[in-house]
């Protein structure tokens, strides 16, 4: 069985002209109040299934025993009603493949960390990508995508969600407004464009900067989220700002001034590891402001 939807044509045989088209979800298992999915995968003997498609609602014993599951490696839950997908629902799973479900609006924190999923697609109602989502911790996760897209829909992009992922493109659809700390890190973007909406942008979202060319501001100069200790201190640490000193920013001539005197561009004190003291750090260089479409 493969993953996903079945088009089925029917035509009459006298006279193949008269035909009609319909698609049809395959769904292994339909999910009924007062039933588990552990009880239906055991009555249809699916319990150590490599391929499965669910409808219904899934409850949070439904997500564990997913979880559990470890012979699965392609899931299509786009036929559930469920909403969010919980904190560390895959965590380190042996998923390569999933299908989301179309009314999806929260991705939990960790949901994805450490799985082998090859390929995402977002649903276009998706609001919230929490941290360390689809991080790979060390490996590639997300490594046959080229480009992801972000839904116009999404607001919020949580800390590493999509640290060292595999893909080498990603869109910003108008709508999100705040990237968080080292959101996309170790990731071999050449150009980046931010959309007009993006109101907190983190210091560290892109690091490591050297590969990058090029980054387009599409509105005014979003508010900078320091990179911050890991317990919430308020001490900022310098970020890997690697090759940003050659890197050129566009964006529109009437934002130019603004930007000039932001912090983006007149840089800020920030703490040291190796130093252990505060020093001056510098994001971009004025030397390398122009205007979109120059």
């Amino acid at each position: 069985m493969a993953i996903g939807n079945a088009t089925v044509t029917v035509s009459v045989a006298d006279n193949p002209a008269i035909s009609a088209i319909c698609n049809v979800s395959v769904v292994d298992v339909v999910l009924k109040e007062g039933t588990t999915l552990a009880e239906r995968l055991k009555e249809k003997g699916l319990e150590n299934a490599s391929v499965l498609s669910i409808a219904g609602t899934l409850s949070d014993s439904d997500f564990t025993t997913l979880k559990g599951m470890k012979t699965l490696l392609q899931l299509d839950i786009s036929n559930t009603s469920n909403t969010e997908i919980p904190t560390a629902a895959f965590s380190s799973t042996a998923l390569t493949q999933i299908r989301l479900p179309e009314n999806l609006q929260t991705i939990g924190d960790g949901a994805f960390y450490k799985t082998d999923l090859q390929t995402i697609n977002l649903p276009e109602k998706l609001e919230t990508i929490g941290a360390d989502a689809f991080s790979g911790g060390v490996d590639g996760l997300l490594e046959q995508m080229d480009e992801l897209v972000i839904p116009a829909s999404v607001k919020s992009i949580g800390a590493r969600a999509f640290t060292r992922a595999g893909f080498s493109s990603v869109v910003f659809n108008e709508g999100l407004e705040t990237i968080n700390q080292s959101a996309f890190a170790y990731i071999g973007f050449t150009s980046i464009e931010l959309p007009a909406s993006l109101k907190n942008l983190a210091d560290s979202a892109f690091t490591r900067y050297d590969s990058i060319e090029s980054i387009t501001f599409k509105g005014a100069p979003p508010s900078i989220k320091y990179t911050t200790q890991s317990d919430g201190t308020t001490i900022y640490l310098a970020p890997d700002l690697t090759g940003m000193d050659e890197c050129t920013v566009y964006v529109k001539p009437e934002y130019f001034d603004a930007y000039k005197t932001s912090v983006w561009f007149t840089g800020t004190d920030a703490y040291q590891d190796v130093t252990q003291q505060y020093v001056h750090t510098d994001y971009f260089s004025e030397e390398n402001l122009r205007a979109i479409g120059s």
